[in-house]
């Protein structure tokens, strides 16, 4: 009996020693983000500048993306991938301060070959449900963006944008110091190119605000459809323990089956069996 209740008692206390991989579902949704860091994203119009703000954009949008990977890529010249597609928002968030107009190595406003950076960032993984949000104040090449665009839309990748300043404009500050001059002598004013992006959105299949004019999150999906069949293994995983106590039980069930007597012999124990007919007779039915 003391060996069937430390069965039961340990069976109850649920012994694991077993871990078993936990399927856990993973939202189809792939989100590149291309920051302009041209030197126009120095420009105050939008204080403190253009850059910090369309950085502080990225944290609210990291913030609400609660499902999917995000990649973060920017651009001057040259396109530069800062995050392949990940989960981690917390790695993109650590990497926002340090990105600033001076700290690529060529200056320069080439939307074009970022964006074909960033559909090459979601064909390696595989995307099957991808978009792109364009942050920028106008781009120095609209012809090579907009195919690039395009592109990107064949492939069922809306593009969005985020329009980054005003259309007043403001001077753009230089390395050297002051501000980036006009043909003419003059200081150049750095405009919101409000029509072309707007024409690149279009283009995309997404949608096209300025910042500050509403939720940036509306520019993006922030979940999908919660297909099983669409959903995607976690790499790193999830594992739990396995509970061994029911089986334990089996164990206990013939210890348990030794206490069980026949009923006859709970009558009474102290009485003689033979004596017990006499003592409970057998009712005799019929004439």
């Amino acid at each position: 009996m003391g060996f069937g209740w430390l069965l039961a008692v340990t069976a109850l206390a649920g012994p694991t020693w077993e871990r078993q991989p936990q399927p856990v579902y993973r939202a189809p949704v792939d989100r590149v983000l291309v920051l302009d860091m041209s030197p126009s994203m120095a420009a105050t119009d939008l204080k403190p500048d253009r850059l910090t703000r369309a950085r502080f954009a990225i944290q609210s949008l990291l913030a609400e993306a609660r499902e999917g990977r995000t990649a973060l890529v920017v651009f001057g010249a040259e396109p530069h991938v800062v995050t392949p597609l990940t989960d981690d928002t917390a790695t993109i968030e650590a990497l926002l301060p340090a990105l600033t107009t001076d700290i690529l190595p060529a200056p320069g406003d080439r939307g074009g070959p970022a964006l074909r950076v960033a559909a090459d960032l979601l064909q390696r993984v595989g995307s099957t449900r991808g978009e792109v949000l364009l942050l920028s104040d106008g781009v120095g090449d609209p012809a090579d963006t907009l195919e690039a665009i395009q592109d990107l839309r064949r492939r069922k990748v809306p593009t969005s944008v985020l329009g980054v300043g005003t259309t007043a404009g403001a001077p753009t500050p230089v390395a050297q110091g002051g501000f980036d001059t006009a043909p003419d002598g003059g200081v150049r004013l750095s405009r919101l190119d409000d029509t072309g992006l707007t024409a690149l959105a279009r283009a995309g299949g997404g949608r096209y605000q300025r910042l500050g004019q509403g939720p940036v999150g509306a520019l993006l999906s922030q979940s999908a459809e919660r297909d099983p069949s669409q959903a995607r293994a976690d790499r790193q995983g999830l594992e739990r323990w396995v509970e061994k106590g029911p089986w334990l039980l089996l164990l206990a069930i013939p210890l348990a089956a030794l206490g069980f007597r026949p009923a006859v012999d709970d009558l009474g124990p102290a009485i003689p069996r033979r004596n017990r007919q006499a003592q409970y007779p057998r009712l005799q039915c019929g004439k």
